[in-house]
């Protein structure tokens, strides 16, 4: 007996290793993409890998292949091990065309490095401050750093000075600028901004203003470039004013928040013959377009936060489509004024958004109910209007013999009409044919404003199964991947009486599903049915999809499939077999902000005394550039063991080791505005 057993043992061992290797052998890697904008490479796969047995990068890649993913890169497994996703970690190697082979996966697991992302380079600079004074001169932040385009890796920097500069100004000033070559960020020192001064003063003793300007070019490791330029003025003028440092000019859309920050300072050392001592006063100013300029408290703008050194107005102060200046003054007295203008641009307003929900089968004998309740206007706090038409496939049926369609009934917006957010036919109107129910959603605010969607109805005399989907989202609304367990309920509503020509005990599943025909089914969820309040309707809800199973960037549906006993591939084979089934209106999986970095101007400084500036890079997500990202930063305290020296610009450990003190304000959380 123990004899057959170990055979049997055996027996049984063998096959395991033979339909390993089957399933090995039939594993075939489709593609290799750097995705995300270049940040993240996804690996494919034919079918599902036993993530188990590779749970960590260097289980799954080879080690020439791992190195070149950068310092410290993360890995995991998406869509239940049918997709690889890296995250490329610090100044990474790989390249497009570079071949990837998966050895520990299969004997012949390989393909090329492809994207189909196309990256734009674009170059940025701002200069903190922009106008200083020849007699309190100050350091100058020279920062690109918000570039865009590295395509997940470093810009490369290169820069000059340019036309607009006075001649010998800018010959002192290239000399530095040569030495900054393939930095983002740089301080040009007073001393520097001095020297260049008296050259252009020797050159030209009647000067009042000296410019400088500098010219930034950058490129990205796939060779494209961008340039830009920013001038720094330089105040012959005895009479000091402040310093002012100011953010960025903005663009956003009516429904987004905006903040303007200011800063403004006396001059380190000041050698004005008209110093003074007095206070800085901070003063606002606003105009809308090019009309006259009002002190912000007669402007009647709804600002929801206002100080000398910020303004932040509400979502929907501003129109969509307006274009608007602000003007901070800061003052040592009246005559003592230095003035910074913001732009501030509004896009156009967005289109109106229709929801539509229904089923897409229904046979004669059931009413039909279509809904656009959950439209919505995004750049307005209003609800739209509605406006319901009707085609039918045949030319022998005219639509406006449909009750909702007469001139007596088609204003009512009780659902008995045209005009309200639902549309109900009552049951035997529609005969057999293929309808197209379009629905005119309309900006109560701008009648001019709308869009139309549309939803087809194929009417069968048989048996047909009217079935509603309602999810919590809109056709490719972008859903966070990482928080999908959070999502609302998405539910189905089945018709299921006889009139209907459907039995109640029917089983129902949900599936997830690729929205690329033939919608392949990736997981099946957990399902309830529960009866409603009308009789013979049903409620079909699906459990919560599972947070980080998604790729990022791709897009999925739901979908309510007649259970079977047999295996399903997709819905098409699902409808090749006659069961019924309906899908949503598909969503993107909206992944977490990726790639990027933090920088510091100055990297060392003396506490109290320095002022560092913090900048943020190269990160990359699906909303950009419609929407922006929220930063935020945190600094932690020094570990226990290092205490700080003073006026050493290092600091000492427990076994008193010296080490030099970065800033300590990193790591960085960030979240989609």
């Amino acid at each position: 007996m123990r004899g057959v057993a170990g055979l049997t043992g055996k027996w049984i061992t063998a096959t395991l290793w033979c339909l390993r290797t089957l399933q090995v052998d039939a594993l075939g890697l489709e593609s290799a993409e750097l995705a995300r904008g270049f940040t993240t490479l996804l690996l494919r796969f034919t079918e599902t890998v036993n993530v188990s047995a590779f749970s960590d990068c260097d289980a799954v890649l080879p080690g020439a292949s791992l190195q070149k993913m950068g310092t410290s890169p993360q890995c995991r497994w998406l869509l239940g091990g049918l997709a690889f996703q890296v995250m490329l970690g610090h100044q990474p190697t790989l390249e497009l065309g570079d071949v990837i082979e998966l050895p520990a996966l299969g004997p012949a697991l390989q393909a090329a490095v492809n994207s189909s992302d196309q990256p734009e380079a674009v170059a940025s600079l701002k200069l903190l401050p922009a106008q200083v004074q020849r007699c309190g001169l100050v350091d100058v932040a020279v920062d690109a750093t918000l570039s865009s385009g590295g395509a997940g890796r470093l810009l490369q920097a290169e820069w000059r000075t340019g036309a607009g500069s006075q001649l010998q100004a800018g010959q002192v000033i290239q000399d530095l600028l040569a030495a900054q070559n393939g930095t983002l960020s740089f301080t040009l020192p007073a001393t520097s901004i001095a020297s260049a001064v008296d050259a252009a003063v020797a050159a030209n003793a009647s000067l009042t203003m000296v410019h400088v300007e500098l010219v930034l070019a950058v490129t990205n490791w796939l060779g494209l470039t961008s340039e830009t330029s920013a001038t720094l003025e330089v105040d012959l003028s005895e009479l000091q004013l402040p310093v002012l440092e100011a953010s960025p000019s903005k663009s956003i859309r009516s429904n987004q928040s905006v903040t303007f920050n200011v800063l403004a300072r006396y001059a380190q050392a000041s050698s004005c013959t008209a110093a003074s001592s007095a206070n800085v006063s901070i003063s606002w100013e606003y105009r809308s377009g090019s009309g006259p300029w009002l002190s912000l408290e007669n402007a009647s703008l709804q600002e929801n936060l206002i100080t000398p050194w910020m303004l932040r107005f509400a979502p929907f102060s501003f129109s969509p489509g307006s274009s608007h200046q602000l003007r901070v003054n800061a003052a040592f007295s009246p005559t003592q004024v230095r003035q910074h203008v913001f732009q501030l641009d509004v896009a156009a307003a967005a289109p109106m958004v229709p929801v539509v929900t229904g089923p897409s089968l229904l046979p004669e004998t059931c009413e039909l109910v279509l809904d656009a309740s959950q439209s919505f206007d995004p750049d307005h706090e209003s609800e739209p209007q509605y406006f319901w038409s009707c085609a039918a496939n045949s030319t022998a049926f005219n639509c406006h013999s449909l009750s909702n369609f007469r001139t007596v009934t088609w204003t009512n917006t009780d659902g008995s009409g045209a005009s309200g957010a639902a549309l109900r036919i009552s049951a035997g109107q529609l005969v057999e044919d293929l309808y197209t129910f379009n629905v005119t959603v309309i900006r109560a605010s701008d009648r001019a404003s709308f869009e139309i969607a549309s939803w087809m109805v194929q009417v069968l005399p048989a048996s047909a199964v009217p079935i509603t989907v309602s999810v919590p989202w809109y056709a490719n609304q972008p859903v966070s991947g990482q928080l999908l367990g959070e999502v609302p309920e998405f539910t189905a509503t089945v018709l299921v009486s006889d009139a209907c020509g459907m039995s109640a005990d029917v089983e129902w599943v949900w599936a997830l599903v690729s929205n690329v025909s033939p919608f392949k089914i990736l997981l099946y969820l957990d399902t309830s049915v529960r009866n409603l309040t009308l009789p013979g309707e049903i409620s079909v809800a699906g459990e919560p999809l599972p947070s980080g199973f998604l790729v990022p960037g791709d897009v999925y549906a739901v979908a309510l499939i007649e259970s079977s006993a047999e295996s399903l591939a997709n819905l098409a084979e699902a409808a090749a077999r006659g069961l019924r089934l309906a899908r949503s209106v598909p969503f993107v999986a909206d992944g977490a902000p990726t790639g990027g970095y933090v920088t510091t101007q100055p990297s060392v400084g003396t506490g109290i005394e320095t002022e560092f500036l913090l900048a943020t890079s190269g990160w990359f997500d699906e909303d950009l550039p419609l929407s922006g990202l929220v930063y935020r930063f945190y600094r932690f305290p020094l570990p226990a063991d290092v205490s700080l020296v003073a006026n050493s610009g290092s600091s000492l450990d427990s076994l008193g080791r010296e080490a030099s003190v970065g800033p300590t304000f990193f790591p960085v959380v960030l979240a989609p505005a």
